[in-house]
Formats: C-alpha cells, sequence, structure tokens
C-alpha cells in the first residue's frame, strides 16, 4: 500500500524541481522560435508599411496626370471650338453704298 505521505513528497519534488526545470527547458527551446515569429511580424508591417508609402506616391502621381489630361482636354475642346467658329460661313455685311431691294434709289 501507499503511504499518502510519499504521495505528497512526490508531489512537492516534482513542483518544486521538475516544473521549473521544464519551463527553464522550454523557454530556451522556444525562445529562437517566438524570436522568429516576432521578426516576420515587424518585417511584414514595415514591408506593408512601404508598399503602402509607394502606392500612395503612385496614387498621388496618377492624380496629378488625371489633372494634367483633364486640363490639356479643356484647352483642346476651347482650341477646337475657336477654329470651328474660324471655318464657319459669315454673314457678309451689306456695303453702305451697294444695292438696296427698292432698286438702289434710297427713296
Amino acid at each position: 500500500m501507499v503511504d499518502p505521505d510519499d504521495i505528497l513528497g512526490y508531489v512537492v519534488v516534482t513542483a518544486v524541481v521538475i516544473v521549473p526545470v521544464l519551463a527553464i527547458s522550454a523557454r530556451i527551446a522556444l525562445r529562437p522560435i517566438v524570436e522568429s515569429i516576432a521578426r516576420l511580424r515587424e518585417l511584414t508591417a514595415s514591408a506593408a508599411s512601404g508598399q503602402a508609402r509607394a502606392l500612395h506616391a503612385e496614387l498621388d502621381e496618377l492624380r496629378a496626370t488625371t489633372a494634367r489630361l483633364r486640363e490639356e482636354v479643356r484647352a483642346l475642346r476651347e482650341g477646337e471650338a475657336f477654329y470651328r467658329a474660324l471655318q464657319a460661313p459669315r454673314e457678309v455685311p451689306p456695303a453702305a453704298g451697294g444695292s438696296t431691294a427698292d432698286g438702289g434709289t434710297g427713296a
């Protein structure tokens, strides 16, 4: 038969000696893995930050290009309207001393 004092002694030795030894061993074994995961997260965050900056720069460039193109289209439309107005047939005003509908007598 097993004495309850022996069981209690075994539990105390396990709790005092073996658990801390296992914890330290696990910490030593897992430390490189945890550091690698932390470093990977940092690199991922910095890469995402760099990509976000690059995308913002590209977006700003696209906005500037769009504004420039809109201005050019507006100028082209104005030029086209001007040339259309130049090419449109003009009405010639009647000459001051020219013929009139009543025979040119002016009376």
